[in-house]
């Protein structure tokens, strides 16, 4: 078969024009130049252009796995156009990804990328279990939590995968191991003393602020949920709080460019969008303020503008101190609310509602541990039920 039949001719003059800084600023699509067919595979290169650079020019768009031959001015140069490298597939990926996911979420992913991937990762066009083995171990051998180093392996086959439905790359699943620990940490809460003190605290010197640590201390709501709450999440007539939107923010890394940015989203899962009734104490405090205040304004802050997280940890910080209480997580409010729940014999699926849970057994790790009186009261349960 002759030559010229295995190969279309695209034409001349391709390139965009480089004084339109439309065609090249923040482009994603791959730009090949002669330079780039100086190796065999043709897997990374220097140039990107955008989509209006691509449509307002002659460039064409070139299918991988392509053999691509110069006959111009280099003429007799030749390479495959063979896999994208993990950064490069990353840019596509995170574009395509963006209309489907909140903003958050999409924050999340790209500052792991930015700050565990691409720095080890970026350059790879393929990666062998061993060595994704050998970085999991050298992250938690480096103080980093499973659960980190397990979000970043969810980030990482997301970009591989989509990578390998492009044709871009090849990917295998692999069968990680991590380092198993003999002993389960106990989730840190308030004694029930100082539980009782700072409900006691709140209600004898009433603050707006001081009002969202109570109710977290009587419903378990996350920082970001009792920053959002709203008067008009609250229904003194069914004697309920309403969580619909929770507040928090966010690192953005656009390019170049970085900044944070305060978000009001939907909670985090859909479970975690519910009703929850107020204790008769919340109930009777909340009362009458609902007669007097704006619907519209923030609990918090009795105004149309919000508190953020980190403003109002740091209130929570300074009252705990304040107290004379030990150093707990905001956090750990939730946990203590749980805790007392599962302490007074209620149903794990009821706490896990309350609580949002996307599944029980969320909770059930978390707070279920029981200890030896009650494995000590079970078995004689099940012995007495038999009549012995």
């Amino acid at each position: 078969m002759a030559f010229e039949t295995l190969y279309s001719k695209a034409g001349e003059g391709g390139t965009p024009t480089t004084s339109n800084t439309e065609f090249y600023d923040n482009g994603s699509i791959p730009f090949i130049k002669i330079d780039d067919l100086s190796n065999k595979y043709l897997s990374a290169n220097k140039d990107y252009i955008t989509e209006l650079g691509l449509k307002k020019s002659s460039a064409w768009l070139i299918p991988t796995h392509s053999i691509i031959y110069s006959n111009g001015a280099t003429i007799g140069a030749i390479s495959i156009n063979g896999h994208k490298t993990i950064r490069e597939i990353a840019v596509v990926w995170k574009d395509s990804k963006r209309p489907f996911v909140k903003q958050s979420t999409m924050a999340a992913y790209v500052l792991i990328l930015e700050n565990h991937i691409l720095p080890t990762f970026g350059e790879c066009d393929s990666l062998h279990e061993k060595i994704v083995q050998d970085y999991v171990l050298r992250k938690i051998e480096n103080g980093l939590s499973v659960k980190s180093v397990k979000d970043i392996l969810i980030v990482l086959k997301m970009v591989m995968k989509f990578g390998m439905k492009n044709e871009w790359m090849d990917y295998y699943e692999w069968d990680i191991k991590y380092p198993t620990s003999s002993t389960n940490k106990e989730v840190e809460v308030l004694s029930v003393a100082n539980h009782k003190k700072v409900l006691n605290h709140i209600q004898n010197h009433f603050s707006f602020t001081g009002l969202g640590i109570y109710i977290s201390l009587c419903t378990g709501l996350r920082i970001g949920e009792v920053c959002a709450l709203k008067w008009s999440d609250i229904n003194i007539m069914e004697g309920t709080i309403t969580v619909n939107r929770t507040i928090e923010r966010i690192y953005i890394i656009d390019g170049v460019q970085k900044h944070t940015k305060l978000v009001i989203n939907t909670p985090k899962t859909q479970n975690s969008c519910r009703e929850i009734p107020m204790t008769k104490e919340l109930l009777a405090m909340m009362k009458p303020l609902k007669k007097v205040v704006n619907d519209d304004f923030y609990i918090l802050t009795n105004d149309e503008y919000p508190t953020e997280p980190r403003t109002y940890r740091n209130y929570y910080t300074k009252l705990m101190e304040k107290l004379g209480i030990p150093k707990l997580k905001y956090h750990g409010l939730r946990h203590s609310f749980a805790t007392r729940c599962i302490e007074a014999g209620c149903d794990y699926k009821t706490v896990s509602v309350l609580l949002g849970h996307s599944n029980i057994s969320t909770t059930l790790d978390l707070y279920v541990h029981p200890n030896m009186e009650q494995k000590k009261r079970c078995i004689a349960k099940v012995f007495k039920s038999l009549g012995k």
